[in-house]
């Protein structure tokens, strides 16, 4: 019985970490098409994982974007935790995590999930001189 309470644990414990993949790449609907629509199509983006200890962006031309639901594994049925199914943003054809996607706003470089207003950590609101590929 005590073998069975300590798995159950354990099954929660990996259901909840993925609910934002690494940071926000596990998005609800309306995070989802609200990034989509301020990327858009046929720009420029940085990419720029400082988690990571990268040094130097990637520019990243936006041939193509949607929205994708997360699905469990092979299954038919959409990855959910409490309840909630989850979608991603998907930029030519490679999902994305909006913490570590800039786009070019004012004049500077702005980290994409702190503009939508989410509690990305350890990234920078924008990317320095230094961080940028020339």
């Amino acid at each position: 019985m005590q073998m069975r309470a300590i798995l159950s644990v354990a099954a929660l414990c990996l259901l909840a970490l993925p609910a934002h993949a690494d940071q926000y790449q596990y998005l609800t609907l309306e995070q989802a098409t609200r990034a989509m629509q301020a990327i858009g199509t046929d720009t420029v983006v940085q990419s720029f994982c400082a988690p990571c200890d990268e040094v130097k962006s990637q520019p990243l031309t936006v041939a193509s974007i949607s929205i994708g639901r997360i699905w469990e594994g092979d299954s038919a049925e959409p990855y959910a935790s409490d309840g909630r199914t989850f979608w991603e943003v998907v930029v030519n054809d490679q999902s994305v995590d909006l913490a570590y996607v800039y786009l070019h706003r004012d004049g500077r470089w702005e980290n994409l999930a702190l503009l939508l207003g989410l509690d990305a950590v350890k990234v920078p609101r924008y990317l320095s001189a230094q961080q940028l590929t020339p």
